[in-house]
């Protein structure tokens, strides 16, 4: 029985994931236990029978296979030898015990300091030690270090561990059967153990630090990008609801909120459902507290995001109103030809982002139209381009409003009456318009400004 033993401790420190073969059994063996109980005046059946312990020792290397060679410790061997002389409560104790061990070294790998952030609990090497099974296995599903199928079963580990193993021993004959701790050993080697997919904690006081040292350079951007999206989900969600509070934050200097922006936009599947509600939610907090400074330049964020559409009827109205009114003060001013171009684009970006509230249709198609046709001097060239991008995209709507502008309007009105230029441009711009879209009820004034007749 020494002999065998031995040779199960060289085969699970030698061998490869794949090459793992323990010894067979010898018939010796079985009569070595019988031997042994009939000495000590107990029943033979406190332990395994021997077609159990045949069974389970056929099987097990296959579930050892799935173990990191790391792990092939004295302690797993020990777990072998307590099956094969069927203690397979002991059995079940050792294999727990290593799986701690790797649930363990799996936060230490995380990083304990951000561990401890996310967690909000501090976590050393000296306490990492001192917490509970139950506790250990609620912080590795919290980082995602275990799936939720994981903790579980896991959690079912527990529960026979502390029920039914050797750690707390019961009178009576063996209560664990060889499906039982197979089945035990299985769990702990596929949930605990798997490390292929364990996300990397991002230290978030170096993160931010950085964040606010100076504007990131591309392969900074990348790499910080990378990392959040290597962690877990709840450090993730943590990290980008967090870069919208500074961004919005009147102390943060321009670099920091282009830092945080372009971290943002880089990788949008990082904007997740529970992000954007995240967002919304604290974008709700500023208006309730009454910080203008910060809802104007959360208004900002979301609009870089593309995503005006999450923001209220209201707030989306005043996003236009204050991009039309810029516009329209550029338009009115010296050297407007040169100007327009930027905010002209800003207005069409703004505009493929969400639908226009009806409560600011009417000043959009009106700033657009007048802009477009110009004065008696021309139009902005280079804004052009970007005017007529809006007004392709008109809905019925704003075609209606369009057409009856020069009757509704006194700007264009005055325009299109006194300077041909405009009224040229004017038509160029019905030209835009698909025939198919006029409502039924402007075709009369659409065909009558194709033929040069306006009123």
């Amino acid at each position: 029985m020494k002999e065998s033993s031995l040779a199960t401790v060289n085969a699970l420190q030698s061998l490869s994931v794949n090459e793992l073969t323990l010894p067979d059994i010898a018939e010796n063996d079985y009569h070595l236990l019988t031997n042994i109980t009939n000495a000590l005046g107990v029943p033979r059946e406190i332990i395994a029978s021997d077609d159990e312990i045949r069974d389970a020792w056929n099987i097990l290397p296959k579930h050892i296979a799935k173990i990191p060679e790391k792990y092939r410790s004295p302690l797993l061997a020990k777990m072998c030898i307590a099956l094969r002389v069927g203690l397979f409560d002991g059995a079940i104790n050792y294999a727990w015990n290593t799986a701690i061990f790797s649930l363990r070294d799996k936060m230490i790998d995380f990083g304990l300091t951000v561990a401890s952030q996310i967690l909000e609990k501090e976590l050393t090497d000296g306490k990492i030690n001192d917490i509970t099974d139950s506790e250990l296995l609620k912080c590795c599903v919290e980082l995602s270090l275990i799936s939720e199928a994981g903790y579980f079963s896991l959690s079912q580990c527990r529960e026979i561990r502390n029920n039914y193993s050797a750690a707390h021993p019961v009178d009576g004959l063996n209560s664990i059967d060889d499906s039982e701790v197979i089945n035990f050993i299985s769990r702990c080697a596929r949930y605990a153990f798997n490390k292929d997919n364990d996300p990397q904690g991002v230290d978030i006081k170096v993160f931010w630090k950085i964040l606010k040292e100076g504007r990131l350079g591309e392969e900074q951007e990348k790499h910080w990008v990378e990392q959040i999206k290597k962690t877990n989900d709840k450090q993730r969600d943590f990290i980008l609801t967090t870069l919208h509070g500074i961004y919005c934050d009147k102390a943060s200097n321009e670099e920091t909120r282009l830092n945080c922006i372009g971290i943002c936009t880089r990788e949008p599947q990082n904007l997740t459902p529970k992000v954007l509600s995240n967002l919304i939610n604290q974008h709700h907090d500023y208006v309730g507290k009454g910080e203008e400074d910060k809802q104007v330049a959360s208004r900002g964020y979301f609009e870089k995001l593309g995503c005006l559409h999450l923001l209220s009827l209201r707030e989306q109205h005043s996003i236009f109103s204050k991009a039309l009114n810029r516009l329209k003060t550029v338009h009115e001013s010296m050297d407007n030809f040169y100007n327009e171009p930027p905010f002209a684009e800003r207005l069409l970006e703004l505009s493929q982002q969400t639908a226009l509230p009806e409560s600011i249709i009417h000043e959009f198609v009106e700033t657009i139209i007048t802009c477009a046709i110009g004065n008696e001097y021309g139009t902005s060239t280079v804004a052009l381009p970007f005017y007529t991008k809006l007004i392709a995209g008109f809905k019925q709507r704003e075609i209606q409003i369009m057409l009856e502008l020069p009757k509704n309007s006194p700007i264009v009105s005055s325009r299109l009456k006194y300077h041909d230029r405009c009224k040229i441009k004017f038509r160029e711009m019905i030209e835009i318009l698909s025939a198919d879209s006029i409502p039924s009820s402007s075709k009369k004034i659409y065909d009558d400004l194709l033929s040069g007749r306006f009123r």
